[in-house]
């Protein structure tokens, strides 16, 4: 029973250290009712993430850049009445006003989400995965996935690194505040990124933001030591990757399917082909679709996404965690 209870422990702090807070906090909580068996609780009981978009209206600097960064992607107005209905729905459950949709040319299957606040967001598909014949319940879960960007705020960051890959510029308001030492101060969480808590990670991209490209890709800008630089890269990855896992399981949650997510997940990753997008947006935005598209991310030299085998395994837990109540 020991190397059992010593087993799920370990499972649950590793699943912390990717940023996948709601389902160490499933497995935890689902160890802890079955005691029994582990023969001891799990010592470690995170929390699932809790954090959530403001309710406000967009300020004129953040509605003029939303508005930049959608006109990147040379979108077009979405028509199709199925895919309004299911984003509505998920509107409605989500308790924001409906995000305003927009379809993308590119024939590669994907999706993502922008804007600094639910007021003001935009939902975009590509027509690749209108037209990729994937069974309803998938679709609906992969715009799950994006109403959960938006309705825990991860869209502000997403938004925010869009407009600095395209040279767009912002307030220090909006980015986070002053920066000045904010190397150093980086520097001393780099042994500690793993024990970030939710707001923690994703509110120090807007730091990460603000110390520029230099400081992210790994270089040593001025005033930012290789310490400080290597922590900014690696707070920026884990808070990437945590918004994934939480908008994972939020959205899991909003369709009531982590099944169908999980589904579409596998799907998308292998059907994404670099040589099949257009334009420079993809680059820009890499970081903010539901899969990596293939394309580099022209911000930084830094990791995007978890492996979709682990954002499964994440969704198999929740799923389980769910068929237990």
């Amino acid at each position: 029973m020991k190397k059992a209870h010593d087993l799920v422990e370990m499972t649950i702090r590793s699943l912390v250290a990717e940023g996948a807070l709601d389902a160490a906090s499933a497995l935890a909580l689902r160890a802890q009712s079955a005691r029994g068996l582990w023969g001891l609780p799990p010592a470690y009981v995170p929390s699932p993430s809790r954090r959530s978009a403001p309710n406000r209206p967009p300020t004129r600097e953040e509605f003029d850049i939303t508005a930049q960064v959608v006109s990147s992607f040379l979108p077009v107005p979405a028509t199709h009445p199925g895919l309004t209905a299911m984003v509505g729905e998920l509107a409605s459950r989500a308790s924001i006003p409906t995000p305003r949709l927009w379809i993308l040319r590119d024939e590669v299957p994907n999706a993502c989400a922008v804007g600094f606040v639910p007021e003001e967001a935009h939902l975009m598909v590509t027509a690749g995965l209108l037209n990729s014949g994937i069974p309803e319940r998938q679709l609906f879960a992969v715009l799950s996935h994006e109403v959960a960007h938006i309705t825990l705020g991860h869209t502000a960051e997403n938004t925010a690194l869009h407009a600095k890959a395209l040279d767009i510029q912002m307030s220090a308001a909006l980015t986070g505040g002053a920066v000045a030492g904010a190397g150093g101060g980086l520097g001393a969480t780099v042994a500690s990124v793993s024990a970030l808590s939710d707001d923690d990670c994703v509110g120090l991209l807007g730091l990460v933001v603000g110390l520029g490209i230099a400081a992210v890709g790994g270089a040593v800008g001025a005033g930012i030591s290789a310490q400080g630089a290597a922590a900014a890269k690696a707070t920026l990855t884990r808070g990437l990757h945590h918004m994934e896992f939480a908008a994972d399981a939020r959205g899991a949650e909003l369709s009531g399917d982590p099944q169908a997510l999980a589904d579409a997940l596998a799907y998308l990753d292998r059907s994404q082909d670099a040589g099949r997008w257009s334009g420079r947006a993809v680059g820009h935005a890499a970081h903010a679709f539901i899969v990596a598209p293939g394309v580099a991310w022209s911000l930084a030299d830094a990791s995007t996404h978890p492996p979709c085998s682990r954002r499964i395994a994440a969704l198999a837990l929740l799923r389980m965690a769910r068929e237990a109540r």
